[in-house]
């Protein structure tokens, strides 16, 4: 089940300019955007973008005692983090006061041993023989450490961007979300670009745009306001004059010839830099980030990227082990999944988390057992905010701080149940079911015609793209044709949309099962972009999503495929696997109500096109319901959203409450097809025109076909012709499959010895 949602905005409305194509007008009143001049500063943003260091919280106060520390010649130590943002916070503040001929040092703590933030033992160590210790992205939740440090004497300053609690450390703490500051959504490096630009001056700042810009990506903060400058100048700082480390990062990504954009921050360089810190100290990413030495920066590079490529195989081993827990998960009765596991590696359990997020749509819990404190990562999905939900539970957990969508916890074994309860019950009383429906947002809906070169080139404009500012997807209704497999073993998918205002080629990426059903109206999302081939550039779309249009249409299509499907279905009722049995009544209004009540969790079975109709229309009335359709087999998806299926066959489906069989609701008409079952001699009219194949081949492509091609020499229905190849093969006269049907070795046989034909008779007697 999917979704296509228009992306919530506040409605806007300036004229257009003269020399902005329409599209992208329209992109930018949807974006929020309100004027001529703003499109200007968003399209093309410049220094002026940057907000007055000063408007941060306290950061006066931490300029102060910065300035006196430099003055004094006191010890300063940088504390940070051991991901992208901390490492690259860590190095702006480092290099900036090393550069201010400080006495400074950089202390990033073990993931492993000592957890995120600030912790007793090194707090305590450094204070040995540091006067003043700067945090930055992290901290603003430390109350009892930042009064550890002064009562040992050492100064602290707090430089963070996370959520702050009720209760704040008693220091100078500069984070934009404190006091209403203009761009809230600062990274904690961005923060730190902000406190080198207060002590020294926008120029001493802009010498660290390229390291604020990498953990703005990273960090996943929205790229808008000055975080939008700040991607942009880095970028172009990065691309021209990369510093040693980033040009090592660049190399082993296999991007030294490229141009560097936010997609490669996010995905190759971030990742790559991340990796120490998750599988063993994050000291390499910042050392590498430090140097000024092209050969040192190479070696580091190297082994980052080594331990990158360990890190997938550890994620890979993790999420292997999740799966295999999921097995018999029951989905509509839960809200969030929640698994825990001894052995699993912390530094990699938020990425685990992120994958499982986006496979199943649910907000993911993952925890290592570490003898007996549960550790872990979560992340979250749009509509539930998992710090809010975290700290509705928060009496059962150790500690636990994040954002709305990422979070990390610590809690007790022995609270893992309440916990789960607790959350449980939080999300269910908090957030609507619909929720749990995956969603893709799109922008504008569009014409094909819409869509010409000059148009679509000016989209670029709006890079760079991310959180906050998502590359633009539009939705179409369009006719697809000319579909075919493309890529090593047809993975992805090349086809032609057309409508009545034009005509584009479009590629789907991993979608080449999808060939075959690629073909008539459907409902698209997708991403417009120029691609060049042969020193030509033409318009091409890149599918994100294809819906087919017109249910109707879909279910009538299935007559065609009538005499398969029933070869299959008879199988399950023979074998009674997956067959409800029961028998009696429920009204219309029942089964709207249990599709109303939940996306989740009712299966309604058809056994003819006419009952699929029938259920059809009942879905269809106002409000319409939301379903899945399935012709042939079960839903496969073990998250068990609202389904149609006509004459399923296979394995019954998992984690469905409620199943109702058509012939159950009040007014649903019968089935149909037991009325043109064979009799013994329909049974022997197949089995010569299977005999006749042999000797006089005809071309046909699959068992619905070739059912279809028996049936007027048959003087049968197709429905009749699958079912007699099913009765055959079931009596071993005949090998059938979905590819057709193959004579056996001719034995005698008594059909009355046949339970397959005693059961055939008997629904055509009960037909008739």
């Amino acid at each position: 089940m999917l979704v296509y949602r228009k992306r919530e905005v506040e409605r806007s409305y300036f004229a257009r300019p003269e020399d902005m194509p329409r599209l992208l007008h329209a992109l930018l009143l949807r974006r929020g955007v309100t004027s001529a001049s703003e499109a200007r500063a968003f399209l093309s943003p410049g220094e002026e973008t940057l907000r007055d260091p000063l408007l941060l919280s306290d950061m006066g106060r931490a300029v102060s005692r910065l300035r006196a520390a430099l003055e004094a010649g006191e010890r300063i130590c940088v504390y940070g983090d051991y991901d992208v943002d901390g490492v690259c916070a860590s190095a702006i503040l480092y290099l900036h006061l090393k550069a201010l001929g400080a006495d400074v040092r950089a202390y990033l703590p073990d993931r492993h041993r000592e957890g995120y933030g600030l912790n007793e033992a090194a707090v305590r160590a450094l204070a040995e023989d540091t006067g003043l210790l700067v945090t930055v992205d992290c901290g603003v939740n430390a109350v009892e450490m930042a009064a550890l440090a002064k009562e040992l004497g050492m100064d602290i300053v707090i430089t963070d961007h996370h959520r702050p609690g009720a209760d704040l450390p008693d220091c100078p703490l500069v984070d934009p979300l404190l006091n209403g500051y203009p761009c809230p959504h600062l990274s904690g490096a961005g923060v730190a670009f902000k406190l080198v630009e207060a002590l020294s001056g926008r120029a001493a700042a802009m010498e660290y745009v390229d390291l604020a810009a990498l953990s703005t990506v990273a960090d996943v903060v929205p790229l808008l306001d000055e975080n939008r400058f700040i991607v942009r100048a880095g970028l172009e700082r990065m691309n021209e004059a990369p510093r040693p480390g980033i040009k090592a990062l660049k190399r082993v990504a296999g991007l030294e010839e490229k141009t560097l954009t936010a997609g490669h921050l996010g995905f190759q360089i971030g990742p790559r830099l991340n990796a120490g810190g998750r599988l063993g100290s994050a000291r390499r990413g910042l050392e590498l980030l430090l140097t000024s030495d092209p050969s040192r920066a190479e070696t580091l590079a190297r082994e980052l990227d080594a331990e990158n490529s360990e890190r997938r195989k550890v994620e890979m081993a993790i999420l292997s082990e999740a799966e295999a827990m999921l097995e018999d998960f029951d989905f509509p009765g839960h809200r969030a999944i929640v698994l825990a596991r001894e052995g699993w590696n912390t530094g990699v359990l938020g990425l685990a988390a992120a994958r499982l997020v986006e496979e199943y749509h649910y907000p993911v819990i993952l925890l290592c057992d570490e003898g007996g404190v549960l550790k872990g990562s979560c992340r979250s999905i749009p509509g539930v905010d998992i710090f809010l939900a975290l700290t509705a539970a928060g009496e059962h957990l150790m500690k636990f701080g994040g954002h709305r969508q990422a979070a990390g916890l610590t809690l007790a074994r022995e609270a893992l149940e309440p916990f789960k309860a607790a959350l449980e019950a939080h999300l269910r009383e908090n957030v609507p079911a619909e929720a749990w429906v995956p969603a893709m947002e799109y922008d504008l809906d569009v014409g094909l015609g819409d869509l010409d070169a000059y148009a679509v080139a000016a989209l670029e404009q709006l890079q760079p793209t991310g959180m906050g500012n998502p590359a633009p997807v539009f939705r179409a209704r369009a006719t697809l044709e000319d579909a075919r497999r493309i890529g090593r073993d047809g993975a992805h998918l090349s086809l032609t949309a057309r409508d009545g205002g034009g005509r584009l080629r479009a590629v789907m990426f991993s979608a080449g099962a999808r060939a075959e059903e690629a073909r008539g109206e459907f409902d698209l999302l997708f991403s417009p972009g120029m691609n060049v081939w042969q020193g030509r550039a033409s318009v091409q779309l890149t599918l994100k999503a294809m819906e087919p249009l017109d249910a109707r249409g879909r279910v009538e299509a299935q007559r065609g495929q009538m005499g398969a499907l029933l070869f299959y279905f008879l199988t399950e009722m023979l074998y009674n696997r997956g067959i409800d049995p029961r028998e009696g009544t429920v009204s219309a209004a029942d089964v709207r109500a249990a599709l109303a009540a939940s996306p989740q969790g009712t299966l309604l079975v058809a056994e003819s096109v006419k009952q699929a109709l029938f259920l059809l229309d009942l879905l269809s009335q106002e409000p319409p319901l939301r379903f899945d359709f399935i012709a042939g087999a079960y839903p496969a998806d073990a998250r068990a959203f609202n389904a149609l299926c006509l004459l399923p066959a296979g394995a019954p489906a998992r984690n469905y409450r409620r199943v109702f069989h058509a012939r159950m609701v009040e007014g649903a008409p019968p089935a149909g097809w037991t009325a043109a079952l064979p009799d013994v001699d329909g049974l022997r009219r197949v089995y010569r025109a299977v005999r006749d194949l042999r000797r006089h081949p005809l071309y046909y492509q699959g068992l619905a076909a070739l059912c279809r091609l028996l049936a007027p020499d048959c003087a049968l229905e197709a429905e009749g012709v699958g079912a007699a190849l099913w009765a055959l093969a079931e009596m071993g006269l005949i090998e059938a499959d979905e590819r057709g049907a193959r004579l056996l070795p001719m034995e005698k046989r008594d059909p009355m010895d046949s339970a397959a034909v005693q059961m055939l008779l008997r629904l055509r007697a009960e037909g008739r």
